[in-house]
């Protein structure tokens, strides 16, 4: 089971506090030096139990071991730059905290790959069958208890598997993404699906289609699919290789977006517009 993380409230308090510690150890006197570096290390080690390591906080990090070896006057300065350049990353990037969904139904969702062995991808001339990544939301058989403290296995909000993809396909450091796939939704993963007789319900569940647009991606809307399956929908949220902004195949296999690079040749306003039509028409169908 996923551990438990904090309350964004109090990995808030808890960035301020790393950024404290390390501006306390950049200001003060060698003598307090060996009470300031071990206050500022268990505040790091307590924030990072707290909710993992949050890149917003390297540089207050940095400054705190910079500071402790007083090389020199401009170290304290160049110490403090960087303290209070975590603050203002972390002011400006707080945690992410999606709302808990209103309904009486918990919530849990599966993740799956739909293969349509009768067509071909569609877009990039792929000649293989055409695939499609779904994440289905849907009334889960117990109550949802509360984010903070449950024991039981919360999905992330981005998958960790999308995460090296990602960076690769745009050039970009690891760590960007890293408070992402931490931030955890109100959705648990596999749970028991609620029967619609258990909750008093007729012939099924109301069945709600998620599409997202174009560079979207499916997960991007989670807190609102969570929210219609708390209230007995189940949701099923579609990804458009090759027009979603990067999806991810169960093999492995990376689908970049690629609907700028594969328009057709001199298309007028009409023949865009009756493209996208076309591209509505084989999501839908």
């Amino acid at each position: 089971m996923r551990a438990p993380r904090c309350s964004p409230r109090l990995r808030i308090i808890l960035d301020r506090s790393v950024c404290l510690a390390a501006a306390t150890v950049s200001l003060a006197p060698p003598a307090l030096l060996p009470i300031a570096v071990p206050a500022w290390a268990a505040t790091a080690l307590l924030s990072a139990a707290g909710g993992g390591a949050r890149w917003m906080l390297y540089p207050a990090h940095a400054a705190a071991v910079l500071a402790a070896s007083r090389l020199h006057d401009l170290v304290t300065i160049a110490s403090l730059a960087l303290v209070l350049c975590s603050a203002v990353l972390a002011e400006l990037l707080p945690p992410m905290a999606f709302p808990r969904p209103t309904g009486p139904h918990g919530v849990g969702r599966l993740s799956v790959e739909l293969v349509d062995r009768s067509r071909a991808g569609w877009l990039v001339g792929d000649d293989g069958p055409r695939r499609v990544p779904v994440d289905v939301y849907y009334p889960a058989a117990q109550p949802t208890p509360r984010l903070n403290g449950s024991a039981a296995r919360w999905c992330s909000w981005v998958p960790k598997a999308i995460v090296g993809p990602v960076v690769r396909n745009f050039k970009l450091p690891p760590f960007l993404f890293n408070h992402l796939a931490a931030t955890q939704t109100w959705a648990r993963e596999a749970a028991p699906p609620m029967q619609p007789s258990a909750a008093g319900g007729g012939g099924g569940w109301r069945l709600v289609l998620f599409s997202h647009s174009l560079t979207g991606v499916r997960f991007q809307n989670s807190a609102l699919c969570a929210e219609l399956a708390s209230h007995g929908c189940v949701v099923a949220a579609v990804e458009h290789p090759y027009e979603a902004m990067l999806s991810l195949f169960a093999d492995g296999t990376v689908a970049p977006y690629r609907f700028i690079s594969h328009l057709p040749p001199g298309l007028s306003p009409a023949g865009l517009l009756a493209f996208r039509e076309q591209c509505v028409a084989y999501r839908a169908d």
